[in-house]
């Protein structure tokens, strides 16, 4: 088990249609409600991660397809902070991108992502928040994935594949020191390491 960090542009190829991706740092950017639903949900959960989406390769893109507010999106991962990474082995086709480009565009619940921190799960409607897409997008695929929180999610995969996380670093359009740059090592070293031992121990 290796959950040395590695820089995106070293590692990028590793990445296929299909894996999954997960952050525990939240973004500057976001608006202010959601980076307060985020803040509540993530101290609540106790969980190093606020977001989980699965990965799509196309014309040589590294993309990612997630549930996010106002609705389910396509992003580019490599606009994207620090993240860690699980390989599924998820045998790709034309109808499973299908089955996962099919989410894009739907509307976000941000209110079920408020539910998340009390275990209540998911109703049966059109709104998506992050793990309950990776989570249906995989039991739709055969897979037997659980839980409700992005790391619970996450765990579940790796059960189910038993395959380890890999921490990335992003490095590019960044102007870090030598401090600095070990310092973000370390911080996603360290939410590797407890995911890790979460998986060994269940």
């Amino acid at each position: 088990m290796d959950i040395t960090p590695k820089y995106y542009s070293d590692y990028r190829s590793e990445l296929k249609s299909g894996d999954v991706v997960a952050w525990n740092q939240v973004p500057d950017n976001l608006p202010f409600f959601t980076k307060m639903v985020v803040w509540v949900v993530t101290k609540a959960l106790r969980s190093p991660y606020y977001h989980i989406g699965v990965v799509w390769r196309t014309n040589n893109r590294v993309l990612i397809i997630e549930a996010s507010p106002p609705r389910c999106r396509i992003d580019v991962l490599s606009r994207r902070g620090s993240f860690v990474h699980l390989k599924t082995g998820l045998k790709w086709s034309k109808a499973v991108e299908n089955d996962l480009l099919e989410y894009v565009g739907k509307p976000y619940s941000i209110w079920e992502a408020v539910l998340v921190p009390f275990k209540i799960k998911a109703v049966k409607n059109r709104a998506w928040y992050c793990s309950e897409l990776v989570k249906d997008f995989f039991n739709k695929e055969g897979m037997y994935v659980e839980g409700i929180s992005p790391e619970d999610v996450l765990i579940s995969l790796a059960e189910e594949t038993g395959n380890y996380i890999t921490p990335v670093v992003m490095d590019h359009h960044v102007e870090r020191t030598v401090a600095e740059d070990e310092k973000e090592f370390n911080k996603i070293a360290k939410v590797a390491e407890k995911t890790e031992s979460k998986i060994i121990e269940n």
